[in-house]
């Protein structure tokens, strides 16, 4: 998929550290890490609410919950994720796939599970890409 494979021409990071290294240095370090916790609980939560939805077949409450990962995702430096909420946001807007909504979900939701992982590993001392 393109969202996932390029990010205007360049492989798709899952965590920019750069971003968060950057908040960091305006924030401090304490802020930040409240707010990566407070997102990692946000993040779990709008990907579980996207799985019931779809298994539920409620293409507008997947589009609603699309639309708080597209913010989510961005506010913790998860850009493969945001690019990826913001595809599915589109396609559930256009009513693309609307007749599967669980394969249509699968991908963001795989994809946000390996950038919470990405996210804890940057928190444990590791690169997180």
């Amino acid at each position: 998929m393109n969202w996932l494979n390029k990010v205007k021409g360049e492989q798709a990071a899952l965590l920019d550290t750069a971003y968060l290294d950057r908040l960091r240095h305006h924030l401090g370090e304490e802020v930040v890490d409240e707010l990566l916790s407070d997102g990692e609980l946000e993040l779990t939560d709008k990907t579980a609410q996207l799985g019931r939805q779809a298994a539920e077949s409620d293409a507008e409450g997947m589009r609603r919950v699309s639309h708080d990962l597209i913010a989510v995702a961005g506010h913790l430096g998860l850009s493969a994720l945001s690019l990826a909420a913001v595809e599915l946001n589109r396609n559930l807007r256009k009513g693309r796939d609307c007749d599967r909504l669980e394969a249509l979900a699968a991908p963001v939701i795989a994809l946000a599970e390996r950038s919470l992982g990405a996210m804890t590993v940057h928190r444990d001392g590791g690169a997180g890409t």
